[in-house]
């Protein structure tokens, strides 16, 4: 019968090679006999975020750091688990308790960012960034959001080197190629725009807001038709959007004098749309 260290270290390594759900079992063995084993209680918390059980992993990763409140790994973690459940404010202390256990902790620095870009702290998210970069240059998800934070900043240019050094590092990274796209079509260059989304879309094909993007873009070029089968295609995917499939209303060039106008005309259709079918008039 293995001891419960080697139990431990076999449920961390079925953990690290994938197996989560045969770590899970272990954690809960452990725990079943060593209700208090901070450890375990943490590493169930993770495996249980990992299944998009929030709640849950919160209460796991509660208890271990009431049982060991000095490691930055229970803090970000926990942080971690706090911002996919919407709790906004206290994931953000937990990072910062994190970071003042371990300065030099490019999970928690990047976690820390996404706080920040989270309130539209773009500068200081920015300098969290950086920071994680500069530990671990190779961190291509840091190099992305940092893109995020300069685009959100207007600063396009360094967004775009942002974006293409997490391409280097991560050529399946649609958030990135996402990021160049909506530079490029900022920038009003769509075909450039179109061959980024359609990157991105190879990476993520059910992607709905990818798909409607690529019809802006395809529509921008005049290209209606092939832009109107996008909107359909993302309403496909997303059916609580139909309002999507009329994107295409008015889109005809001849009808506006400008991009700028046609763009404008549009937002304002869909705002109009999309109030009526919250607010629908009284029968």
């Amino acid at each position: 019968m293995l001891t419960l260290q080697a139990t431990f270290q076999d449920a961390i390594s079925r953990h690290q090679s994938g197996d989560v759900e045969s770590a899970m079992r272990l954690y809960q063995a452990i725990l079943k006999r060593h209700p208090d084993h901070a450890g375990a209680n943490h590493l169930l918390g993770v495996t249980l975020h990992q299944r998009g059980d929030r709640e849950r992993a919160i209460d796991h990763l509660e208890k271990a750091l009431s049982l060991c409140q000095t490691k930055a790994v229970y803090w970000n973690n926990y942080g971690a688990a706090l911002r996919a459940a919407k709790r906004l404010d206290e994931a953000e202390i937990a990072f910062i308790r994190a970071l003042a256990l371990k300065q030099d902790y490019p999970d928690a620095l990047t976690n820390a960012a996404l706080s920040c870009l989270d309130r539209r702290s773009y500068a200081e998210a920015i300098q969290f960034l950086q920071r994680a970069v500069r530990l671990e240059p190779g961190r291509a998800d840091a190099h992305t959001h940092l893109g995020d934070a300069f685009r959100a900043q207007g600063d396009f240019k360094q967004a775009e080197t942002s974006y293409r050094r997490a391409l280097q590092l991560a050529s399946n990274d649609v958030r990135a190629w996402i990021g160049l796209a909506n530079i490029a079509s900022a920038r009003r260059s769509h075909e450039k725009a179109e061959f980024a989304y359609r990157r991105a879309l190879d990476l993520s094909p059910e992607n709905a807001e990818i798909q409607l993007a690529l019809g802006d873009s395809l529509s921008a070029q005049g290209r209606i038709a092939e832009g109107t089968a996008c909107y359909h295609r993302a309403c496909q995917l997303k059916p609580g959007r139909e309002l999507w499939s009329l994107r295409d209303l008015g889109a005809c060039p001849a009808i506006f004098p400008d991009r700028d106008s046609l763009a404008q005309y549009r937002r304002e259709l869909e705002r109009r749309l999309d109030q009526a079918a919250a607010e629908p008039p009284p029968v």
